[in-house]
């Protein structure tokens, strides 16, 4: 996914990533298309250790009825082996249609509209069953950073959703994050805004504007409470 994360956990990620199994999907799905679905998810099951199930449906334009007893019975395979089951990108209107919308309801299925979302949930999910020690943000940088310019920096608290930067907006210093997650998204059509990235702990956010003087690319905000060390322009 596009988080960035300290060097443990890539490498711990690196290591068992292939627990966590992606299923893209694409065109139009019935009977038979779903059947070899639901064929691949219990061979990737038989062949190897798996955690997580992610299924994306982003590229599906429509379901036909006959497809919901094969994705019905995924639900209940992994349900058996104690896998969870991750659906990205999935509309409301395709979710009676699949016969997914219940096991999303009831928490047999986990749902996110975009896969990078879902494939960070998978991540994370792996990263939560090894010691701490495996999945520590990298510190050597962020000790760097609070020994060089801490003594100029202000601590921020945020709360979730908190704006911190605003694309197109004029630089006014940059950012440390001292604890919790920052998304960072792009301006898109929808308005909606595109993902490029979250970061946590020991990673810098604003710098390339602090240098170079030009407007804000990007928009970030906290994704949950976050405290971060501000070095502003003026300090």
């Amino acid at each position: 996914s596009m988080v960035d994360r300290g060097a443990k956990a890539r490498a711990s990620l690196e290591r068992i990533g292939d627990r966590n199994q992606i299923f893209e999907l694409n065109g139009h799905l019935f009977f038979g298309t779903a059947n070899r679905l639901y064929e691949e998810v219990c061979a990737s099951m038989a062949h190897g250790e798996i955690e997580c199930i992610v299924l994306d449906f982003r590229r599906v334009q429509s379901i036909d009825s006959s497809a919901v007893h094969s994705f019905e019975k995924i639900v209940t395979r992994c349900a058996h082996h104690e896998i969870r089951l991750v659906v990205t990108g999935l509309p409301e209107g395709l979710r009676q249609a699949s016969g997914l919308k219940a096991a999303i309801e009831h928490g047999s299925a986990t749902a996110f509209g975009e896969v990078d979302e879902g494939m960070e949930w998978a991540e994370d999910y792996l990263l939560r069953q090894l010691p701490d020690e495996d999945r520590a943000p990298n510190p050597e940088f962020f000790t760097l950073f609070e020994a060089c310019a801490g003594p100029f920096a202000q601590r921020r608290v945020l709360e979730d959703g908190y704006e911190l930067v605003t694309a197109g907006a004029e630089p006014n210093g940059y950012y440390m994050v001292e604890a919790g997650q920052l998304s960072v998204t792009v301006p898109s059509a929808t308005g909606r805004g595109f993902r490029i990235r979250t970061v946590g702990t020991g990673s810098l956010v604003g710098e390339v504007g602090y240098y170079t003087g030009a407007a804000r690319t990007a928009t970030v905000a906290a994704k949950g409470p976050c405290t971060v060390l501000h070095l502003a322009k003026s300090t």
